[in-house]
């Protein structure tokens, strides 16, 4: 009886870190322009920026005035516990490099950023997408 504790113990200590999820935070930057070369006017570009539960249901979003394409934006959704910082770098194809924060989750590096370019007559259009995946 005495030999089955120490198990019972440990198992019960590992229970909240074994039903953490994996949450994500994802964002996705576009930008359309006309022209040609460097020297093309940008008509539009945008992003967004969202927080989804280990279910991949949207439990939040950031609706600030920041451009995903930013050093440090921290908000929360009313699912997690603590707030989420996001961090990201963008260059002429779209997103190249995004990290994150969440509560003792000091620097969580992103999954390699996927974009999509599409030519149209003389412009182009970007499209790209970065996650950071974190235990939430």
């Amino acid at each position: 009886m005495h030999s089955a504790a120490p198990a019972i113990l440990l198992a019960a200590l590992s229970l909240p870190s074994a039903m953490a999820g994996q949450c994500s935070a994802v964002g996705q930057y576009s930008t359309n322009s006309a022209g040609f070369g460097s020297g093309g006017n940008t008509i539009a570009n945008g992003g967004s920026l969202k927080l989804y539960d280990a279910d991949s249901n949207e439990i939040g979003a950031y609706d600030g005035d920041k451009s995903v394409c930013s050093d440090l934006i921290t908000f929360g959704s009313d699912s997690l516990d603590d707030t989420f910082s996001w961090g990201a770098a963008c260059g002429g194809s779209g997103l190249s490099g995004c990290h994150g924060a969440y509560a003792t989750q000091t620097h969580i590096e992103g999954e390699e950023p996927t974009s999509d370019t599409n030519f149209y007559g003389v412009g182009e259009s970007v499209e790209s997408e970065c996650i950071v995946y974190f235990d939430c």
